[in-house]
């Protein structure tokens, strides 16, 4: 992820010679096999460190967002694009949230299983039905009629066993309870690396993954409470469409974020950014559009 990056431009290799942490961010996002690099220790880095090189060389052309946005550990990114945090301070973060994030994960066995055709107030509400409102937790509403579901896998048998057939299940290969408050240690630990860091004001608008909207200020906060509760991306896509935003630009693959806003709105248009090709085929079209 990056490589051919890094092998067409000088800032994008800098950047990744000069990520001075225990963990080898280059290699493993170059070279590793599928197993080792979705680790939660290693999937958080590697995708921050590949979505700030494309930020950055976005920037270099001139080319900047109104509003920006990101998807729990695209968050980090996002908060760097605004202004908010740092390269540096972004990096530091994704290493520190992601070590973490695994080791409190493995202390507890919980599954995660994407709903599709399950709706907020239907889900919470049979959840309750049941009793289960304390083991089973909505991590993320991703769109319209997609939610992520975690909980340990007798409760969401038990759920299932009354509601299941009203919805169609997707079991996740996901390294953990995110986004639940199986996380909380974590938001504390957070809280205390963020107490040494600077979080600036932002100079372009940026939508969290906490409340769905545009925020201002109190990052730390939001962003500590972030790592154990809903992540809101349908009411932040709904943010950014009522804004009157028309074209979004994904870092990432699998035209993930088109799929998630035609749900939403037919309408919307979604240039995907994953390696050299698509970088300047989407970067001479933006400039066009400057």
């Amino acid at each position: 992820m990056g490589k051919d990056l890094y092998d067409h431009f000088p800032e994008v290799k800098e950047f990744y010679d000069g990520l001075d942490f225990p963990l080898d961010i280059k290699s493993h996002s170059f070279t590793s096999d599928l197993e080792t690099i979705t680790k939660t220790s290693i999937t958080q880095p590697v995708m921050v460190a590949f979505q700030l090189a494309l930020t950055d060389l976005f920037f270099k052309e001139g080319i900047y967002p109104d509003a920006v946005a990101g998807l729990s550990i695209g968050e980090y990114a996002a908060l760097y694009a605004a202004g908010v945090l740092s390269k540096e301070d972004a990096m530091k973060i994704a290493v520190f949230r992601g070590e973490r994030m695994e080791h409190y994960s493995s202390q507890v066995d919980t599954s995660m299983v994407a709903l599709m055709g399950a709706e907020e107030e239907d889900l919470v509400k049979a959840i309750e039905e049941v009793g289960l409102s304390d083991s089973l937790f909505l991590s993320n509403i991703n769109t319209k009629g997609q939610i992520v579901l975690t909980g340990k896998k007798d409760s969401l048998d038990t759920l299932f066993s009354q509601w299941g057939e009203r919805v169609r299940k997707i079991p996740l290969q996901v390294g953990g309870p995110f986004h639940t408050p199986y996380m909380s240690p974590v938001a504390t630990e957070l809280q205390e690396l963020f107490s040494k860091l600077d979080f600036n004001e932002p100079q372009r608008k940026i939508a969290m993954n906490l409340t769905g909207e545009y925020e201002d200020q109190n990052y730390q906060d939001i962003m500590a409470k972030q790592v154990m509760e809903t992540v809101r991306f349908k009411d932040v896509l709904e943010t950014l469409l009522e804004d009157g935003v028309e074209l979004f630009v994904e870092f990432g693959h699998n035209k993930v974020l088109a799929g998630l806003l035609r749900r939403l709105n037919k309408e919307a248009k979604v240039l995907e950014v994953s390696d050299y090709e698509s970088y300047e085929k989407v970067k001479e079209e933006l400039q066009w559009k400057k």
